[in-house]
């Protein structure tokens, strides 16, 4: 009787390449839902003072205003890519993409404002301290990310 090894050492790295590729996209899905979580929970929610938002500090992660339709909070968002087994996660694009990014780096950006006063919208340009949220929150999260993928092969 003659036993083809080479089947059966095929066969079994297959199902390894196969649980492997299963965990990575576990390990994948929850390292983004944490970072999200994390990063939500220190987007802290704006004061107004004398009618007037006050914003962050620069440094601090930015605030967010409840307002109808706009949170900036809610934009912070995660997507896995199982085929490059890779996860993004931040501000999704349009409005928020590149409201995030100036947050977390600093920058200036033109805005549209109602003028009060002429009862005309104006542009202006509105320059952002940097209030860096995802870099903090990815390194608060590096440890439980870690345990995510340690765990995920057994």
């Amino acid at each position: 009787m003659i036993i083809d090894i080479n089947a059966k050492i095929i066969s079994s790295f297959d199902r390894v390449a196969k649980a492997a590729k299963k965990a990575s996209s576990k390990a994948l899905r929850s390292s983004g839902a944490y970072l999200r979580k994390v990063v939500q929970s220190g987007i802290k929610k704006g004061k107004i003072k004398d009618g007037e938002m006050i914003p962050s500090k620069p440094g601090t992660p930015p605030h967010y205003w409840q307002q109808p339709g706009l949170n900036f909070k809610k934009s912070i968002l995660f997507g896995v890519d199982a085929e490059n087994e890779s996860v993004v996660v931040g501000a999704i694009a349009g409005r928020y993409g590149k409201l995030g990014q100036l947050h977390e780096f600093g920058g200036s950006k033109m805005n549209k404002v109602w003028d009060r006063e002429t009862k005309k919208e104006i542009s202006v340009l509105a320059t952002y301290p940097a209030r860096p949220f995802m870099a903090p929150g990815l390194a608060k999260s590096k440890d439980k990310i870690s345990k995510f993928w340690e765990d995920s092969i057994k």
